[in-house]
């Protein structure tokens, strides 16, 4: 009975330092996916920005004669 018990201990303490693992990890994915949205909204407000300072060009080739 005694063996049963400790090994039922070990068990749960392998388990909830799991779980504490299991936690930081989902943390670090949280904070990793908020950075990332962080980034992709400046790079869009980038895009945006370069893409009205930029004249529009039409080269020759894409206007075509109709007659």
């Amino acid at each position: 009975m005694k063996k049963k018990l400790d090994a039922s201990k070990a068990r749960n303490k392998v388990l909830c330092n799991e779980v504490k693992t299991l936690k930081e990890q989902i943390v670090t994915l949280l904070e990793k996916g908020k950075h990332d949205d962080e980034l992709i909204d400046a790079l869009l407000v980038q895009s945006d920005c370069y893409c009205w300072s930029q004249p529009l060009q039409i080269s020759p080739l894409s206007i075509r004669d109709e007659t």
